[in-house]
């Protein structure tokens, strides 16, 4: 409904305002198209350094970031002339791998004491009370149970 003649203005003018309000929001519409479909092959652009840096053995969010900030191209170039620090690090723990370690030193036992010297021969006791024949270093008879 044109409420132009409420206030007073022409339908012409304002047939020309309402034109010029679609084509903002029709341009304001593909702008916004424009700008995430950018977006998306930029974030796309910036995962192909970071994947070959991080196959390489370098980090891959630094990589990622620097190739979201900077020129894409650029950074995949870069990550292509890197060096393979997998393949360093691979040759490093085959390197110590293959190295045998020598044995830890023996530890020097502490000395023990000194044990009174006992004869070979067994020693026999024989029992005061029951006159039992006892064997051994035993304090008590085996018979008896009375004191050696």
């Amino acid at each position: 409904m044109d409420l132009g003649y409420l206030l007073g203005s022409s339908s012409s003018s304002s047939n020309m305002f309402d034109g010029i309000g679609q084509l903002i929001a029709q341009s304001l519409v593909w702008f916004i198209v424009i700008v995430v479909v950018c977006v998306v092959i930029r974030v796309g652009l910036a995962f192909i350094p970071s994947s070959i840096a991080r196959k390489r053995g370098y980090g891959f969010a630094g990589f990622f970031l620097l190739a979201l900030f900077t020129l894409p191209i650029l950074m995949i170039m870069i990550s292509l002339c890197l060096p393979n620090r997998r393949k360093e690090m691979d040759r490093i723990l085959s390197a110590m791998n293959s190295v045998k370690m020598p044995a830890p030193p023996a530890r020097p036992q502490a000395p023990q004491a000194a044990q009174p010297a006992q004869s070979q021969a067994p020693q026999h006791r024989i029992c005061p009370a029951c006159g039992t024949d006892n064997e051994g270093p035993s304090a008590f008879c085996g018979n008896c149970g009375a004191k050696l």
